[in-house]
C-alpha cells in the first residue's frame, strides 16, 4: 500500500498540528510497523538524510535536519538550549514541517515535542524487540523525565515485562514516572537498578557515565537515549559490546552531532539499524551470552516517518487547523 501522503488537491492551505494532536494520532504499534521500513531503505540508500545544518548561538544550538523517504518528505528545525532547564523551558524545541513528496508543496506544520518523544521511544522499542536476551524479564529505565515516560510506554507495549525498575537522581519524579505501570517501581541505586536486568534503558542528559560495565552480567541489552555533554555508557561496555546505531554517517560524526560514546569506535564495528531489520534471521545476537548496545543520536527519517503518520490519521480523524498560505 502507498502510504505517500499527498496534498488535496486545491487546497493550499497548511496543516497546523500540535502535541495534543499528535498524541492523538500517533500510535506505537503503526509507527513501528512504518519505522523498520523506513530503516531498512536507510541502509540499502533508498532513504536520504544528510547530515544537520548547525548554527551556534552563546546559549544553545539550531539544527536544522532534512528527510526524504519513499513516503514522505520534511525537514525538522530543532533548537537545543541546555539552560532553558533554569528557566522551566523544555531544553529540546522545534517544529517539522512536512511537504507533498510528488510536488514539494508544505502540507504540515507538526510540533516536535511528541513526536520527538514518540518516535525515538518507537525507534528503541523497535531495536529491543529484535536484540533483547530471549526470555527477557526485567527492564531498568535509568531517568524520568520525557523520554523515559515515552519510552516506558513504548517497551512496554512491545514486550511484557516480569519486573519493571525505575531509578532517578530525583525521587518524586522517579515515583511519577513509575505510577504509569502497574508493575513498575522505584529503585534508589542505579546499581542496584542495573543489576540483573535483561534490558536497561538509559535515558538521561548527563556529562559521565552512569552505569558500569561489571554491573552487566550474562545476556543484555542496553539502550542509551541520553544526548547530554558527555558519554552515557562507560568505555568498557562500548568495548565489550556489539553497538547498533540508526545510522553510521550520523552516529559516528564527532560530538555534539555524533555520539560522545563511539569516539574512536571502528565503523565495521558498528551495526545499523536497517541492516538488523533487513537480516530475516531473528535477532540480531551473536550468541546468547552476547552484550549489546543500541546508541540513539536520533535521525530525520525518523521525523519524516512519523509526520507522515500523524498528518496521514489528522486528517481521517479532523484534527488541527488551516493556515491558507
Amino acid at each position: 500500500m502507498d502510504s505517500t501522503v499527498r496534498s488535496t488537491d486545491g487546497d493550499r492551505g497548511v496543516l497546523l498540528l500540535g502535541d495534543a494532536d499528535v498524541k492523538r494520532s500517533l500510535a506505537y504499534p503503526e509507527l513501528i510497523t512504518e519505522l523498520r521500513v523506513a530503516f531498512i531503505d536507510l541502509s540499502s540508500g533508498r532513504a536520504h538524510a544528510p547530515a544537520p545544518a548547525i548554527a551556534e548561538t552563546d546559549a544553545g544550538d539550531l539544527e536544522a535536519l532534512p528527510a526524504a523517504t519513499s513516503g514522505a518528505l520534511a525537514v525538522k528545525a530543532i533548537t537545543v538550549f541546555p539552560g532553558n532547564h533554569n528557566l522551566g523551558l523544555p531544553s529540546h524545541d522545534g517544529l517539522v514541517v512536512l511537504f507533498d513528496r510528488s510536488t514539494g508543496t508544505p502540507i504540515a506544520v507538526i510540533g516536535a515535542g511528541a513526536l520527538t518523544a514518540r518516535r525515538t521511544a518507537a525507534t528503541t522499542a523497535m531495536a529491543t524487540d529484535r536484540l533483547r536476551p530471549a526470555g527477557a524479564r526485567v527492564l531498568t529505565i535509568v531517568g524520568a523525565g520525557v523520554q523515559a515516560h515515552s519510552h516506558l510506554a513504548a517497551l512496554t507495549e512491545m514486550y511484557d515485562y516480569e519486573e519493571i525498575r525505575v531509578v532517578d537522581q530525583h525521587p518524586q519524579a522517579a515515583d511519577r514516572l513509575a505510577a504509569e505501570h502497574a508493575g513498575a517501581r522505584v529503585v534508589l541505586s542505579r546499581e542496584a537498578a542495573v543489576r540483573g536486568a535483561d534490558v536497561i534503558c538509559l535515558c538521561t542528559s548527563t556529562d559521565r557515565p552512569i552505569i558500569d560495565r561489571s554491573w552487566l552480567t550474562g545476556p543484555v541489552h542496553v539502550n542509551s537515549i541520553g544526548f547530554g555533554a558527555g558519554p552515557e555508557v562507560d568505555a568498557a561496555t562500548i568495548r565489550d559490546a556489539r553497538i547498533f546505531v540508526e545510522s553510521r554517517a550520523r552516529a559516528l560524526l564527532p560530538p555534539p552531532s555524533g555520539a560522545h560514546e563511539l569516539v574512536g569506535v571502528d565503523p565495521k564495528e558498528v551495526t545499523e539499524l536497517g541492516e538488523v531489520m533487513s537480516d530475516p534471521t531473528p535477532g540480531g545476537r551473536c550468541g546468547p551470552e552476547e552484550l549489546t548496545v543500541f546508541k540513539s543520536t536520533g535521525n530525520a527519517i525518523e521525523d519524516a516517518t512519523a509526520a507522515n503518520i500523524v498528518y496521514r490519521n489528522a486528517l481521517a480523524l479532523g484534527l488541527g487547523a488551516r493556515w491558507a498560505r
